[in-house]
């Protein structure tokens, strides 16, 4: 999870935030990078943030797979994933 790492890190730095320094769980890293995207500005970043930002969704796809949505199809958590622009 050495990506998800970088990419929390680079998004509370563009917000001159501290890194957190609590131990989160996976799960919660994940909803930190999601809640991070929701609110950044739409703005351009590094090369770097955007590889691994596609390496850590194309992880996150591969561990979860990826679902299509059908009239017949049910909600069973909230495991959804959205990227920065």
């Amino acid at each position: 999870m050495e990506n998800i790492d970088f990419l929390i890190k680079y998004l509370l730095d563009e917000q001159g935030e501290k890194q957190s320094r609590y131990n989160l769980t996976d799960n919660e890293k994940d909803s930190l990078f999601r809640a991070l995207c929701n609110i950044r500005e739409p703005k351009k970043a590094t090369n770097e943030f955007y590889k691994k930002q596609d390496e850590y969704l194309k992880e996150f796809n591969n561990l979860n797979g990826i679902i299509e949505i059908t009239d017949d199809y049910k909600i069973k958590d909230n495991n959804f994933l959205f990227f920065c622009y």
